[in-house]
Formats: C-alpha cells, structure tokens, sequence
C-alpha cells in the first residue's frame, strides 16, 4: 500500500521533478524534524497506507470492540491516550497489536491512523538530546 502511494501520489514527480504537497502533512507535522521534499513523500505514502489499508468506519466500531472488552475508557483526555505510565503504554499496545493483527498493518499506520481519527492522543515525552 505504502508503494501504492507513491504511484498515485508522486506521479507527478517522477515525470516531471515538480513539488506535491498533500493537505494530510499538517495532521502528522513533527515540530522538531525538518521534512525535505524524499521524507514528505515517505510521509505522504505512510498515510495514503494507513488510510487505504484502515478504513474509518470499520477502524471504529473494531476499536470500540476492543475498549469494550478490556474495559478501556475515555477519561477525559480521549480514548486511547498515551504517555510514559505503564497503564496507558499497555492499553496503546494492547489496542494497537489487536488492530495489527486483524487488519495486517503495522504498528506505526495503525498509530498514524488513530491520530487521524483523533482516537490516539499521544503525549510521550521525548528523551533530551545532548548537542555536540
């Protein structure tokens, strides 16, 4: 799917060396990560993956599935919300490892695409990087 994306999404550039901006880049911006024109298109396919491969409608009713049954609960910060506690870091990879397997992604469309469905609300702290 990921290889899907770049034939429908970059076309353009493969024949003509022009520049493609695709309005879902805003969703997944990383303030710290500069994107040169290769990695917006990584990116670009990473979420034309995770949209072809997820829809939304069954993505949603298989989550609500899964918080059911394992007593998962928005409270008040969103569903599936995740920091550096152990809970919230068993929930992601509880719910996320069931998406995988039942929709044969990976972990990283399946993050991609419940952020885009404001399902996931991630809050993990990066560690510091020392410059030098």
């Amino acid at each position: 799917a990921h290889e899907i994306g770049h034939l429908i999404l970059h076309e353009e550039i493969f024949n003509q060396n022009g520049e493609f901006y695709d309005e879902y880049d805003s969703y997944f911006d990383n303030d710290d990560q500069v994107v040169d024109g290769i990695s917006r298109m990584e990116r670009q396919s990473n979420i034309f993956a995770s949209l072809f491969l997820l829809p939304e409608l069954p993505l949603l009713n298989y989550v609500e599935e899964i918080c059911n049954e394992y007593d998962i609960r928005n409270r008040g910060h969103g569903m599936l919300y995740l920091d550096n506690q152990n809970c919230n870091l068993t929930n992601f990879n509880l719910v996320t490892s069931k998406i995988m397997n039942q929709f044969g992604v990976s972990r990283w469309a399946t993050e991609l695409r419940l952020k885009h469905v404001g399902i996931l609300i991630d809050n993990r702290k990066k560690p510091n990087r020392i410059m030098g």
